[in-house]
């Protein structure tokens, strides 16, 4: 997701009216009719403040069983994408970091081995934040979701504002 620097506020703000609470998961808010109204009005309020970028992996070999070479493989894309497409030579990039233990390191060094490397995506500021209570780090976890019921549930009414500020990156 990408946000302006002269939005960053205005969307957390916005965030943060829409949720009215200090932390947030949509998996957890569709669970509810209230959970889902607010899932549509966050996506409203995304797509007219953000441009999505959603790596997809085409297809996952099956000794891929856990997912983590997908992850890695959608990782280096994604950030590439962004340094060439959006954030060029200077841009910040914030992730949700993963619990401590085995995938969190492995995210590390795939995040080290881009850092080290000569691709444009070296060039990134790239941070990890631990907290579920960034408003910012909601916004993405909404448009996963999003894109998530209009694929595979079937069911494009949530994805629908998303669709056009949205762009899909297939690896």
């Amino acid at each position: 997701m990408i946000v302006d620097k002269s939005e960053v506020m205005h969307l957390r703000r916005g965030l943060e009216a829409i949720v009215g609470q200090a932390s947030w998961h949509t998996s957890e808010a569709a669970r509810s009719d209230a959970g889902r109204q607010k899932i549509h009005q966050l996506a409203r309020l995304i797509a007219e403040s953000t441009v999505s970028v959603i790596a997809l992996v085409h297809q996952i070999p099956a000794e891929d069983s856990d997912g983590e070479a997908a992850r890695a493989k959608a990782t280096r894309a994604l950030l590439e994408e962004l340094a060439k497409s959006y954030l060029y030579l200077n841009g910040t990039v914030i992730y949700e970091k993963r619990v401590p233990g085995e995938m969190r390191s492995r995210d590390e060094a795939v995040l080290k081995q881009i850092r080290e490397g000569d691709s444009a995506a070296a060039k990134l500021s790239v941070w990890g934040m631990a907290e579920k209570s960034e408003p910012l780090l909601w916004a993405p976890d909404v448009v996963a979701w999003c894109y998530r019921q209009a694929y595979f549930e079937k069911d494009a009414s949530f994805y629908q504002d998303l669709e056009r500020s949205t762009q899909l990156l297939i690896v």
